[in-house]
Formats: C-alpha cells, structure tokens, sequence
C-alpha cells in the first residue's frame, strides 16, 4: 500500500513511512487508515506491514551489522528506504506492560542498523543518522489505565519519545496519540485529526 496526494497545489512536503505491528486488530486498523488519510493530503505515504516481518536478527544479519553492508534482508532493506526518504516517521502498534510489542522491537533493531539509523565519525563518534526525519508520530493501542501507566513506567513512549531521538535529533518534535482497543471510528478519527493540527 502505497498511497499519495498533495495539499491542492500539486505540491508534496515529503515522504511519510507508516510502521504498522499488527493490523489485524479492528482499532489499529482504522487507526492506521485515519493516520495515512491524513499523512497522504501532504506527503507520498509507504505503509510498512510488520506481519511476518520476522523479530530477530538472523545469524546472516548479526555477522554483518558491523560490515559496510549491514542489511541483508529485501523486507529489510525496503523499510531502510522508506525510511531513508521519509521526513515524517509514524508507528501503529499495540502496548503492553512491557513497552513496545515485539514486532516494533525486532524491526528497530533490524532497520536502524550502521548507516541507517546512525553514523560513525572518523573521530569514532556515533552521529544521528535520520535527521531528515522531522516528526515522530505514534498511535498507541493501550487499554491501560492512567494509573496503571504511571507504575508501570510507560517504558514504550519513553523508547520513542527519547532514545529514538537520539538517532533523529533533538529537533525533531513527536505525537503520542493513545486510543483503545474499544474506541469507535468517531473517536479515533477524532484523536488522530486533533494531533494532526500540531504536525
């Protein structure tokens, strides 16, 4: 799926690359197309379909990762791409109590390799390698309570919101938008429209 459109003028802003865990589910599913609806009126839009993607590093990839040519995988390199070309990083994925789900896990680890998400310097330096990306936006499936978040730590928005700056910049600004899994269509319309104004 690879959808696009423009502001009225013909003109785009950019590319946007939607990372979806799992869209099986009915929120995540309209969640997803809500968010590339509203991606699509301004940029060219690459829905990234983590079904079957695969978690870990293979033994193939774990060899090269510290190689000139780390990605080893065409699903793999095809996210690095979309991702290389995007301005506008997105993520669908259901929480649990442990922070991100695993899918979103293995593809970070998998895509955001040397040269991808960072750079070493010839001074050995590690350098953000997506400082292109200048919005980081999340839909959070999450049936949890406030409470429940707060002890639990909410360690997922912390791996977006913190360390996945670290390899776009300080500048790049995120969204959280929580919705659960019982919310109607009219809700998760409306909480996606509502962040879209800050973007």
């Amino acid at each position: 799926m690879d959808p696009s459109g423009d502001g009225g003028d013909g003109t785009r802003d950019g590319a946007s690359a939607v990372v979806v865990a799992d869209r099986r589910g009915r929120s995540a599913s309209l969640a997803t197309a809500v968010l590339v609806e509203r991606l699509s009126t301004r940029h060219s839009v690459t829905v990234i379909d983590l079904a079957g993607f695969g978690i870990a590093m293979t033994a193939d990839e774990r060899r090269a990762y510290e190689t000139d040519d780390p990605i080893v995988d065409p699903r793999v390199r095809s996210s690095a791409d979309a991702v290389s070309e995007a301005s506008v990083l997105a993520f669908v994925t259901p929480l649990l109590s442990s922070g991100l789900s695993a899918p979103v896990k293995g593809w970070l680890d998998r895509v955001l390799v040397p040269g991808v998400g960072f750079v070493i310097g010839e001074d050995g330096r590690m350098r953000p390698g997506l400082r292109h990306i200048r919005q980081l936006i999340t839909v959070s499936i999450d049936d949890r309570s406030r409470i429940r978040r707060f002890r639990e730590g909410d360690s997922a928005r912390r791996v977006i919101a913190r360390a996945l700056r670290l390899v776009c910049g300080w500048s790049t600004r995120s969204s959280w938008i929580r919705v659960s899994s019982t919310a109607s269509a009219g809700e998760i319309s409306d909480a996606v429209a509502g962040a879209a104004r800050r973007w």
